[in-house]
């Protein structure tokens, strides 16, 4: 995952990707949107896909990372003005 000269992120949302849970974090300080994601997850079955939508340039940042350390998958990163958009898939682990 690599940032343009602007800061913006060059991932896009995979295809094919079916989202089986919207987790809209917008308006939430980090780290609630890890938060709200992990708690999302507990009730989300090993390789199903929350999207998580967040304009929290922390959490832009911290989220796929913490996502990476708990055992998931970052499946992709848009931007959209103000908005962030997160795809994670569930690891087996959570």
């Amino acid at each position: 995952m690599n940032a343009d000269m602007n800061g913006k992120m060059d991932m896009r949302r995979p295809e094919g990707c079916d989202v089986a849970r919207r987790l809209d974090a917008r308006g939430l300080c980090c780290p609630m949107p890890s938060v709200k994601t992990s708690l999302a997850l507990e009730s989300m079955a090993g390789g199903e896909v929350i999207e998580v939508l967040t304009d929290d340039l922390i959490s832009k940042r911290d989220l796929p990372r913490w996502a990476e350390a708990t055992g998931n998958e970052l499946l992709g990163l848009v931007e959209e003005d103000s908005t962030v958009r997160i795809y994670i898939r569930k690891g087996g682990g959570l």
